[in-house]
């Protein structure tokens, strides 16, 4: 019948073992050295990014504190009050048009703008609403962090007369 197909004598045996340990031993130590080296990049990367976050949440902080402090000095809202006698809906296109008009202001810094020239902006202006036009008059304005403007609405002189 059939013996034995693999035929190791006691040294050879003890021999084929010690170097499969040494190799498994070999192994495990270089695998450790390259997890180590990969676990010191990680270690490093990772406190760099924890250093930048923190960098960038003092600086989104400041940023914060800079937006509140300008943000009570910037129009936030513009509110357009009408003394006319149109009906609602004329008055509801003539304020929609006064608000596009002063769009541009919407955030803008209050200390920056110069309340003379835009009075001279939208006092005495005409609107043309529906096919008829409309004569603003300013009344008196309110420049803080919402703009507030007051206006008597008439038609023009030469309309009402005829």
């Amino acid at each position: 019948m059939a013996g034995p197909i693999i035929a190791f004598t006691r040294k050879e045996l003890t021999l084929l073992v010690v170097v499969f340990t040494l190799g498994v031993i070999l192994g495990a130590t270089l695998l450790n050295v390259y997890a180590g080296i990969q676990i010191d990049r990680l270690i490093f990367e990772k406190n760099e990014l924890t250093s930048r976050v923190e960098e960038q949440d003092k600086q989104i902080k400041e940023l914060e504190k800079n937006i509140e402090q300008y943000k009570h000095h910037s129009i936030s809202k513009i509110t357009v009050k009408l003394q006319t006698e149109v009906n609602k809906h004329t008055e509801q296109e003539i304020s929609k048009k006064i608000r596009q008009l002063l769009a541009g202001l919407l955030g803008r810094d209050t200390r920056q703008i110069d309340p003379l020239l835009l009075r001279d902006v939208i006092n005495d202006r005409l609107i043309e609403v529906g096919g008829e036009t409309y004569h603003l008059e300013l009344l008196f304005m309110v420049i803080t962090n919402e703009l507030e403007l007051y206006f008597k609405v008439s038609l023009p002189q030469r309309q009402e007369e005829e």
